[in-house]
């Protein structure tokens, strides 16, 4: 019996508050992933506008350059695709 592997793409996108991270973060959405938006606080504006695509979406806000935090962020990352 082979075990299927869950076809849910998941991706952290940093800088997702404004210019190219926004922009990058609605485009995997449109392409149906799962996105995982940081910033150093919680992108509120670019949450709402991925809450409009129709898919999941998490805020995993921090700061890239500590390592604990970027930790955070791949950990929420893999929970939220269930690995």
């Amino acid at each position: 019996m082979s075990e299927e592997r869950s076809e849910t793409r998941v991706a952290v996108v940093t800088g997702a508050a404004r210019g190219i991270g926004r922009q990058v973060a609605l485009t995997l959405a449109e392409k149906g992933y799962t996105v995982a938006v940081n910033d150093l606080h919680t992108p509120e504006e670019t949450l709402e506008e991925l809450g409009h695509a129709g898919v999941r979406v998490l805020s995993v806000p921090g700061d890239v350059s500590d390592e604990g935090s970027v930790r955070g962020m791949v950990e929420a990352g893999s929970v939220s695709s269930g690995e």
